[in-house]
């Protein structure tokens, strides 16, 4: 039934949007299986984990890392713990039920895992706009008069606000004074597993990327302004105005006091 659902979810993206799919096919082979046979000859490579929430530029970090190190041992998850894996929507979000299962998987199996894990912060106005033109699907309507946007700002910004206390730092043990004053270049913080996570602010990825891994190319992958909607998404950015109680919680919130609050 997973499967189904998850080949559904693909027809239905095929069908809105065909030449996203198609990029991303090819981007998905050249990128990553041409380094297969190099990480079975350095068996011993380390692995990347992108563990981060969706649209905050995973996808374009995960394919830009498999060219510079070149290896396929670049993994991207925006869930692996079981308590927020359960809280989604199956019918929605198969391919993150899949894709943690992967990944979590790759995971047990190396002893020691020697893993360097990858998150990025993105200002919650940016990150739940954006959201909110990716699962278009679900939406009729989404213009700036539209109810359809400010219901979904009302109703989705917990994820933004908290999947770093809910999901983050309990997985690996970490307390929010880790995450304090970010550095501009990001800041690399000792797991207990013997691991490393590197977080990142993403109105700085660009930089910090290149300065924390020296002759990183950044390729733009799944950008609002490579789809169909990008017109739309730029007039709703330049006419929409922010609701007063939406706006009010993200900047109350523990997220946005703790990243964004400068």
């Amino acid at each position: 039934m997973l499967y189904l659902k998850r080949l559904n979810y693909l027809l239905n993206r095929l069908r809105l949007d065909g030449s996203y799919i198609f990029k991303s096919i090819l981007s998905n082979f050249r990128y990553r299986y041409r380094y297969v046979v190099n990480d079975i000859i350095h068996s011993k490579r380390n692995r990347v984990v992108i563990y981060t929430l969706g649209k905050c530029g995973s996808t374009s970090v995960q394919f830009s890392l498999c060219k510079h190190l070149k290896t396929s041992r670049v993994d991207q998850a925006h869930f692996l713990s079981e308590k927020e894996l359960s809280k989604l929507r199956k019918d929605q979000f198969a391919s993150l039920h899949l894709r943690a299962k992967r990944v979590n998987a790759k995971l047990n199996a190396m002893q020691p895992q020697n893993v360097t894990f990858i998150t990025i912060v993105r200002n919650p106005f940016d990150r739940d706009l954006s959201s909110f033109f990716q699962n278009r699907d679900w939406y009729k309507k989404f213009d700036s008069n539209s109810s359809n946007l400010k219901d979904y700002l009302n109703k989705n910004s917990d994820m933004s606000l908290n999947w770093i206390f809910d999901e983050l730092i309990p997985n690996f043990g970490l307390s929010i004074e880790d995450f304090e004053n970010l550095p501009k270049n990001g800041r690399w913080i000792d797991l207990s597993s013997g691991d490393q996570l590197l977080v990142l602010r993403y109105e700085h990825l660009r930089e910090s990327l290149e300065y924390n891994f020296p002759g990183f190319d950044l390729m733009r992958l799944n950008s609002a302004d490579q789809k169909k909607y990008s017109g739309e998404k730029l007039d709703v950015e330049r006419t929409f105005k922010i609701p007063s109680e939406y706006k009010s919680r993200v900047e109350s919130s523990r997220f946005y006091k703790l990243f964004y609050n400068d």
